[in-house]
């Protein structure tokens, strides 16, 4: 994680090779304050999630708009013990 938040650029430039999402696009939320992270106990912020998908949904970068609520599972949540 040390790397990837010394370098945004760069981490924009892999991000973008491997999911093939436009950096202008990634721009909007990577390693800023909008984007989702993982809290101690590794939560995941479904809301923030769900921002990124209608941000892809809006750059044409999905065929249909995703709904973070039909793919999570109500018994798969962190912490994990």
């Amino acid at each position: 994680m040390n790397k990837t938040l010394a370098d945004r650029s760069e981490t924009m430039k892999v991000v973008n090779e491997t999911m093939k999402v436009p950096v202008p696009v990634l721009d909007t939320f990577i390693l800023k304050s909008n984007d989702f992270s993982r809290p101690p106990g590794a939560a995941a912020d479904y809301s923030a999630i769900q921002k990124m998908f209608d941000i892809y949904s809006d750059a044409g970068q999905l065929t249909k708009p995703v709904d973070i609520k039909a793919l999570k599972h109500p018994t798969l949540f962190a912490p994990i013990e």
